[in-house]
């Protein structure tokens, strides 16, 4: 199951962000749709090893924010001390185990299509 909790942002929340090569974690302002998060949890375990970007906390980022630019996704996460911020946890061992899930709108489509069709380049 992905975890999923807020937190006040502070400059030792740096050491949250890391992979250990079982679970990647990641600290993002704003939530993606539950539907791109359980999917960039998936495309993730199944291609962090053959990804151009060689960050594994990096590459998880670019696909919670459905994007395939870096900078892209870097410009979602600028914090300042004592913003709301959300932690997100994804262990490999909880891919195979998502609830299904009803597809909102355009926009969610367009960014779970986005994530699918960068994972392929």
């Amino acid at each position: 199951m992905i975890e999923i909790s807020q937190t006040t942002w502070s400059a030792d929340k740096k050491n949250i962000i890391k992979f250990d090569g079982k679970c990647v974690i990641q600290v993002i302002k704003d939530i993606p749709p539950k539907s791109v998060i359980n999917q960039a949890c998936y495309i993730f375990f199944k291609t962090y090893t053959k990804s151009r970007i060689k960050e594994p906390e990096i590459y998880f980022l670019t696909l919670l924010y459905s994007t395939s630019q870096i900078a892209n996704a870097l410009a979602h996460v600028k914090f300042k001390e004592g913003d709301i911020v959300y932690v997100i946890k994804c262990c490999e061992k909880d891919i195979n185990n998502f609830e299904q899930i009803q597809i909102k709108d355009n926009c969610e489509r367009i960014a779970l299509s986005t994530n699918a069709i960068n994972s392929l380049i």
